[in-house]
């Protein structure tokens, strides 16, 4: 399961914008010919998707870099994407497509819960404790605990996000999905 949540992650890379309305990323990945295939979808701004790429671990740098992806150069090609335009990644079974857009809020809703649901299990922290929901991210997912601090950068993003679904993904065995409420 982390590695779908990883293949996602590293297609959220730094960028920024000026513009009157929000960049946002929407990022969707297939890997279909595998024993335990992946779909993974996921929308958030583009600031949340930096704080989320910083705060990814250095072993899915390292395993981008095995399944052929240059994560430097796609970064670059992200950063001079502009709004509006896709574009369609491919190596081996794994096909990606990226879109950057803008978004505009009509009425500025603020979540004030983190939820996290594991195959079925649903876990709830109010975004004012964000210590806690770092911890409990960190106790999830033993692999989030070197980068911790990075990861609490990306939950304090996460409070100026409109409610929603940030992250689904699952395979054969395992489900995930991170959303804001």
């Amino acid at each position: 399961m982390m590695r779908a949540a990883a293949i996602l992650c590293l297609f959220f890379l730094p960028c920024a914008l000026s513009t009157d309305a929000e960049p946002w990323l929407q990022v969707s990945v297939d890997e279909i010919e595998s024993a335990s295939p992946i779909r993974v979808l996921a929308a958030m701004p583009v600031r949340l998707a930096t704080a989320v790429y910083s705060a990814l671990p250095e072993r899915y740098h390292e395993d981008a870099r095995e399944w052929g992806f240059d994560l430097k150069q796609i970064s670059r090609d992200i950063d001079r994407m502009p709004v509006g335009e896709k574009t369609t990644i491919v190596r081996g079974t794994v096909t990606v497509h990226i879109a950057k857009f803008e978004k505009q809020e009509a009425n500025p809703v603020r979540p004030s819960t983190l939820v996290v649901n594991v195959n079925g299990t649903t876990i709830s922290c109010p975004l004012f404790f964000t210590g806690a929901a770092v911890k409990i991210l960190t106790y999830l997912f033993e692999d989030l605990r070197p980068v911790r601090d990075k990861l609490a950068i990306a939950i304090d993003n996460v409070k100026i996000v409109p409610p929603g679904r940030l992250l689904w993904c699952t395979n054969q065995l395992d489900t995930l999905e991170i959303s804001l409420r």
